[in-house]
């Protein structure tokens, strides 16, 4: 953890005599790789509780780096009852102790309570893979419901709204003055040929 170099140099010294007191010493010598560790770590993880079939549901996820190692390739794995199908969502690479987040979304495919899946993979630098564990959520997906308004159904009143119920009655009103004006009209000209008849 602490180590700043890639190998290690332990020197093993060894003395010894032989049944005449004779000394010896002998000398070895390993070079040991210092493996760095390379730790995603998931802050926190999170599903929308509900939603509607079809509508976009939110998972949030926050994470950062928690070894001396840079984390490489990560990736989010979701699995579900979802549009598509399995999802893997590429996350940004990580060094030092940088924290990102990100927001997703994901659609169900049916209603009811969806169990989704939550899985992640990444690679160090040396391209060894890891995973963490699944996390499971419940979801309730509930039914998109239209308001259906049939034909025979809509009423006069309905229809008539404050906007255009002024409009009718214009409308009304000329239609009624229109048929008196012709009224009048045919009644003046059946009495003038009347009178024109008598004169003859």
């Amino acid at each position: 953890e602490t180590f700043s170099m890639d190998t290690a140099i332990i020197n093993f010294q060894f003395s010894y005599e032989n049944k005449y007191g004779i000394n010896y010493t002998n000398a070895s010598m390993i070079t040991p790789k210092i493996h760095k560790s390379c730790v995603l770590t998931v802050h926190s993880l999170s599903v929308a509780d509900s939603v509607i079939v079809g509508a976009k549901a939110l998972v949030n996820v926050r994470y950062s780096s928690s070894g001396t190692s840079s984390v490489k390739n990560p990736t989010m794995i979701i699995e579900g009852n979802i549009m598509g199908g399995k999802k893997e969502v590429a996350l940004a690479d990580l060094t030092g102790s940088e924290q990102r987040s990100l927001d997703y979304y994901v659609n169900f495919s049916e209603s009811g309570q969806q169990t989704l899946q939550i899985s992640f993979r990444y690679l160090d630098e040396n391209g060894k893979e890891y995973t963490l564990d699944k996390q499971e959520f419940v979801v309730n997906v509930n039914h998109y419901q239209v308001t259906v308004t049939s034909d025979d159904k809509t009423s006069v009143n309905q229809l008539m709204n404050e906007e255009n119920r002024l409009y009718f009655i214009i409308g009304v009103v000329s239609f009624g003055l229109a048929v008196v004006f012709i009224l009048a009209i045919l009644i003046i000209k059946c009495s003038m040929g009347k009178q024109e008849k008598r004169r003859k």
